[in-house]
């Protein structure tokens, strides 16, 4: 009896671990999505200065043509936070697109990839608070940094990015997944 358990256990802990490869992201073209948390800060001239965070989401896709690299390019919207500022409130909207070039630090875990990114990004900003309006594009550097967890063509990311502008620099910590397909 013992020797009939003995080998299903040992088949399917071989089983396991040859599927564990399996598991590693895939290269190719990929797409995603993320949501999260923005912080939007903006010096509102002599009035005030405006730091709110929003709910905030973004879309992206991009190519991993090699296991150490990938490019991707993004849409960022930070959401559309508001703040009362005496009597009057502020509402702030910032949105706009970025490319970044992806370096993966090389893991004995096929399942886990951990990443930093740097490019550039391309942003909306517009704040109305009575008489002030501010109404700038800027296109400045963006960095992040992030991490994922690979089940083949899917993972589930998280991650932590910051944007420079003229007007102040908006940041994200966001929650998504990737899809990749070859």
């Amino acid at each position: 009896m013992r020797r009939t358990f003995v080998h299903p256990l040992l088949a399917a802990l071989a089983l396991a671990g040859m599927s564990a490869p399996a598991l590693a992201a895939d290269n190719g073209f990929y797409v995603g999505g993320s949501v999260g948390q923005a912080n939007i800060e903006a010096d509102l001239g002599n009035v005030a200065d405006f730091d709110e965070d929003e709910t905030a989401f973004k879309v992206f896709a991009g190519v991993r043509p090699l296991d150490l690299l990938a490019f991707e390019v993004a849409y960022v919207d930070f959401g559309s936070p508001s703040r009362s500022i005496g009597p009057v409130t502020a509402n702030a909207e910032v949105k706009g697109a970025a490319a970044f070039g992806m370096l993966y630090l090389p893991l004995p875990l096929p399942v886990v990839d951990l990443f930093g990114k740097v490019g550039f990004a391309r942003l909306d900003t517009r704040i109305d608070s009575g008489s002030f309006r501010l109404d700038e594009t800027d296109t400045d550097l963006a960095w992040g940094v992030g991490g994922q967890l690979n089940f083949d063509s899917f993972a589930i990311r998280a991650e932590y990015e910051r944007f420079q502008t003229d007007s102040g620099d908006p940041d994200m910590i966001s929650v998504g997944f990737t899809w990749t397909f070859l």
